[in-house]
């Protein structure tokens, strides 16, 4: 069982901000707002006016289009999918474009059920096809540590802890523990040599986690290590404090301590090939705190922190592929809006990743909900990544994917869908997708 007492939960009090491009921590009271999508500069509505667009200096941009246009293109240029058909998705139309892609992302609104049976059948599929070894999860690398230990092992107890940490969340619904279930069971039945692995590189947003995995790389007696950091070690062990000031401050302090020149071997010898993974947890659960101070830069610096995160593992990984379901706002290959870049765009502009090696494929939402954790898991709809109707043509099927740059495509361009900063859409993205009627996700109740 985790230590409870280690669990921030998601609230006024002691959540940061849990930032999806969907709601953001207020200047003062920090209480949690609905972004209104008509006002603020994080809202990727789409561009209802198609035939007049902004940014007509920029030469790469076309400045009008007639509607119908648009909407021929969409209906000769996609394919349907039913979650409903047991079958497994048939992605095959978009095999050029996966091919000799390191990264894959799939771009959300949190907490609507259809999302997670897309996100499994996408990573089967990418899996069997194209090679992708590697879940690349909107998670700490210590709740990463942990999601992928119970993957390997199917360790109930582990994932019950883990959704303990998570409850409260918009990762703690019942669909999402049904996902991470049948990771484990598409993971059961690979091959021993051929098992893929869950990796996580986002701020420790439970800190929880982060110690858990730490205690993990450790054995239970202690008087296997040197005398000089057992008893370090053993205050780690026994930890326990609901302050979240003093864990940051035992964090900072337990950090200095394993970095102490006359203790680095004793600690590298102790945790092994984990030491670097001790400092990134570690790092990561500091940095997190010191943004709960300053939640101006949250933003920005999340996003910076999340480019290092990935470097880390890329090093670790040089040819490994990677897919994985984030919050549309981390996915952007390009700046939308005023929003500060995304981790995606900040790791190609400082060449931890190429460009072209990158598939960014956000969803839009017609007619869907999404469980809003700040208001008892309410079911709300969904108006930030909303898809215009007066681009729907005899729509009915609850999951479309599109292709953007095939011949005579409009969003090669203009600038449709989306407030970007520059260029056209396929600078953005090339594909997406548009789901229909999806529900909200609920609750996990154990």
């Amino acid at each position: 069982m985790v230590d409870a007492s280690l669990h921030f939960q998601n609230d006024a009090k002691n959540e940061i901000i849990d930032f999806y491009g969907l709601i953001f921590a207020a200047k003062g009271n920090r209480k949690y707002t609905h972004l209104n999508p008509k006002s603020t500069f994080l809202s990727f509505s789409l561009i209802l006016g198609i035939s007049i667009l902004w940014g007509c200096d920029q030469k790469e941009r076309k400045v009008s289009i007639d509607e119908n246009t648009v909407i021929s293109y969409l209906d000769n240029n996609s394919f349907a999918l039913s979650t409903s058909d047991s079958k497994p998705f048939d992605l095959s139309p978009l095999d050029d474009s996966f091919k000799r892609k390191r990264i894959i992302l799939l771009g959300e609104v949190h907490g609507s059920q259809i999302n997670e049976k897309l996100d499994l059948e996408i990573f089967k599929y990418l899996y069997q096809k194209h090679g992708v070894r590697h879940y690349l999860g909107e998670s700490g690398y210590g709740m990463g540590l942990l999601i992928n230990e119970y993957i390997q092992t199917g360790d109930e107890q582990l994932l019950k802890s883990i959704f303990q940490l998570w409850s409260g969340t918009f990762s703690g619904t019942q669909q999402n523990y049904e996902r991470i279930k049948a990771l484990r069971a598409f993971n059961v039945s690979l091959p021993s040599y051929a098992k893929f692995k869950y990796v996580g590189i986002d701020l420790e947003q439970q800190f929880g986690a982060g110690f858990l995995a730490i205690k993990r790389f450790l054995f239970d007696d202690l008087n296997y290590y040197d005398k000089s950091i057992r008893q370090a070690l053993a205050s780690f062990v026994s930890f326990q404090n609901n302050n979240f000031n003093s864990v940051n401050a035992y964090c900072q302090y337990f950090l200095q301590q394993i970095r102490k020149e006359s203790l680095v071997e004793s600690y590298k010898r102790a945790f092994g090939k984990h030491y670097q993974e001790v400092e990134l947890i570690l790092e990561n659960m500091i940095m997190r705190h010191a943004l709960h101070q300053n939640p101006k830069s949250y933003i920005a610096k999340r996003e910076n922190q999340i480019t290092e995160n990935l470097d880390f593992i890329m090093n670790q990984d040089p040819i490994g592929n990677f897919y994985g379901k984030w919050g549309a706002f981390h996915i952007w290959k390009n700046n939308v809006g005023n929003q500060p870049s995304s981790f995606i765009k900040l790791a190609i502009k400082r060449g931890v990743i190429n460009k072209d090696d990158v598939l960014s494929i956000p969803i839009f939402y017609s007619n869907s909900y999404y469980a809003d954790k700040n208001s008892d898991f309410r079911s709300t709809s969904i108006s930030s990544m909303a898809f215009p109707e007066n681009l729907t043509s005899n729509e009915t099927s609850s999951i479309k994917f599109y292709r953007l740059n095939e011949e005579s495509s409009p969003f090669l361009e203009h600038m449709l869908l989306i407030e970007g900063e520059e260029g056209v859409v396929t600078d953005y993205f090339t594909e997406f997708i548009k789901i229909s009627g999806s529900k909200a996700a609920t609750r996990l109740i154990f």
